[in-house]
């Protein structure tokens, strides 16, 4: 989406959780453009999820529907306003467009946080009913480490 809006991308940083899109003109980009950019990640995975249902509905292949069931619980994770996911910085982005930058940055905080305990709950009560599954409480506390560790707030 960000060569479709005219973004030069100068570099792409892949880490062990992140992947980072360097682009120094992302910034004087309109509140559209920043929210097209920002919501493309979660539509691809909601179209990716769409495919692999129709995939699933012609084969009754059960992977083909797990995958499809991945795909939608990661893009609607990725909408969440939690301030490291896409849904956060375009809650960050709405915001901004009412308040000073350091104002958005504590409503965003707080907002993660509200949205972050009750997601680690049910990540901790999944936990302990699987007895094995733990990886939304481990995404959680990945997501509260990092927004714990942000220098800005």
């Amino acid at each position: 989406m960000m060569q479709i809006k005219g973004h030069r991308i100068e570099e792409v940083n892949i880490g062990f959780f992140t992947v980072d899109i360097v682009d120094r003109d992302r910034n004087f980009g309109s509140f559209t453009d920043k929210f097209l950019i920002l919501i493309s990640g979660s539509l691809f995975n909601f179209i990716i999820c769409l495919i692999f249902f129709i995939f699933f509905y012609f084969t009754e292949f059960s992977t083909f529907k797990s995958v499809a069931y991945v795909n939608l619980f990661i893009g609607i994770l990725n909408l969440l306003p939690i301030s490291s996911l896409d849904g956060g910085q375009i809650f960050y982005n709405l915001v901004l467009r009412f308040f000073s930058i350091r104002t958005t940055d504590i409503i965003c905080s707080c907002v993660s946080f509200v949205f972050l305990f009750p997601l680690s709950v049910i990540g901790f009560l999944t936990l302990f009913k699987s007895r094995y599954n733990f990886s939304l409480l481990f995404i959680c506390l990945y997501l509260i480490y990092i927004l714990l560790s942000r220098k800005e707030v």
